[in-house]
């Protein structure tokens, strides 16, 4: 990175660790310092503030609330262990509403500008992008899941400018991962297509989009045949004429990466109508409460994944248990933590830097000194980028990589079926295949 002349070797304190109980799944020594603070010089005892803009109102707002209190319990953990270097962490929120680049720009601006956050800590915000300019300028360390190709561009063309934008990994992951996931599944016997054509259908949206085209770009590669590539407008609750293409020419696989829960609700109610012998994948969308609260029965046997996720094992699943017993209900599919995850790597970073008001020696340890055993699994930032990757599709060690989830739902259940070793069940063929 070109911003190593502004970084000077120097040991860190024992007591810069926000408790080493919590953080033994950081692995690594010394980080290097920068050497000039961006921020005034703190007062001690003064609030390092984290900021998080999630959307609290609008069709994301059941994600959006898990978002905030993922950060939350973050923030209680980080300030019954001590602090970051000994300072109070603070929680401010902003409602990015229904998402987009105003809304996005807006609530980014208000945590800059109106709050002051020493680092923005994120779930996904749709259309996410256009406020990293916001963030550059005010050279606020930015942690985020918003699984776009997008930021890792962002970060790759310019890395001296965005040296503080850090990310999970993104949706190109997807296409090759589920294109793996079926051949391991066939290898094992436990499924055998109908045919080698796939039928992809994609919203207007460009992480729907990217995804399909990772898919249709290697199907060739994996022994399939693209035999429709449909493009739809959101929100869509109408899927007769797609619906009549793929009956036309049933596929042996039907990926569906439109995202939307009520809408790919719609497409589960209306081709469970009429079913084609084809595998279903969809994308992110069954993993809402109210995709199965719509789809209902018609819902089963369904496949979708996510490269980000609390793990089904039993770090994730007592972390699960505590958010249930702290809000008196359970989080949204493995949504909130995301948030607490990125909140508590921000806040081991920013302790082992020394100074949270330095941004770029936090980025730096970040980027550079970092692999951390969150509820998630392991964050390990690729410097090129500083995105995380994802196991098995980049690494086969699973303590190097967040786990890419794939779940079946199955007698309404979310069921993990890969990869191993977070599997809770076996792959079901769908009803509608047992004919």
């Amino acid at each position: 990175m070109s911003k190593s002349d502004k970084k000077n070797d120097a040991l860190i304190s024992r007591r810069a660790l926000i408790g080493s109980g919590a953080m033994a799944g950081a692995a690594v020594a010394g980080a290097a310092i920068g050497a000039t603070p961006r921020r005034a010089a703190a007062q001690e005892g003064d609030p390092v503030v984290i900021g998080t803009a999630a959307a609290l109102t609008g069709w994301g707002a059941a994600d959006g609330i898990d978002f905030k209190q993922g950060c939350e319990m973050a923030i209680e953990d980080i300030n019954a262990m001590g602090g970051i270097a000994g300072r109070p962490a603070e929680l401010v929120v902003e409602d990015a509403k229904e998402m987009g680049p105003q809304n996005n720009i807006q609530a980014t601006r208000a945590l800059v500008e109106r709050h002051g956050v020493h680092a923005i800590c994120n779930g996904y915000l749709v259309g996410s992008g256009a406020e990293y300019d916001i963030i550059a300028d005010a050279e606020v360390v930015h942690l985020n899941c918003n699984t776009y190709e997008t930021t890792a561009a962002i970060v790759r063309d310019d890395p001296e400018r965005y040296y503080m934008i850090f990310s999970d990994s993104t949706e190109v992951w997807y296409g090759t991962g589920l294109l793996v996931f079926l051949k391991n599944l066939m290898e094992n016997g436990q499924w055998e297509p109908s045919n080698r054509k796939v039928a992809l259908i994609t919203s207007n949206n460009p992480y729907s989009i990217l995804i399909a085209e990772t898919i249709r770009d290697y199907a060739d590669e994996y022994g399939w045949e693209v035999s429709l590539f449909e493009e739809v407008v959101q929100p869509i609750a109408e899927w007769g004429p797609t619906l009549a293409k793929i009956r036309a020419d049933p596929p042996g696989l039907i990926a569906n990466t439109h995202f939307f829960p009520a809408d790919i609700a719609q497409f589960a109610l209306q081709f469970a109508e009429n079913p084609t012998p084809s595998l279903l994948y969809m994308q992110y969308g069954p993993s809402i409460p109210e995709f199965i609260n719509l789809a209902k029965e018609t819902a089963n046997g369904i496949l979708w994944a996510t490269v980000v996720g609390t793990l089904p094992a039993q770090f994730g699943l007592s972390f699960e248990q505590r958010y249930k017993e702290r809000y008196g209900a359970q989080a949204g599919f493995r949504n909130a933590g995301q948030t607490y995850d990125l909140v508590m790597l921000y806040a081991q970073a920013a302790s082992r830097a020394g100074n949270p008001d330095d941004p770029v020696a936090v980025s730096n340890v970040l980027r550079n000194h970092t692999i951390h055993r969150g509820v998630c699994g392991s964050w390990k930032f690729d410097p090129s980028d500083q995105c995380a990757r994802p196991y098995p599709g980049a690494t086969d060690d699973p303590s190097l990589g967040l786990a890419h989830h794939f779940y079946q739902i199955q007698d309404g259940q979310q069921v993990s079926v890969g990869p191993a070793p977070y599997i809770q069940g076996a792959f079901q063929l769908p009803s509608w295949l047992k004919g």
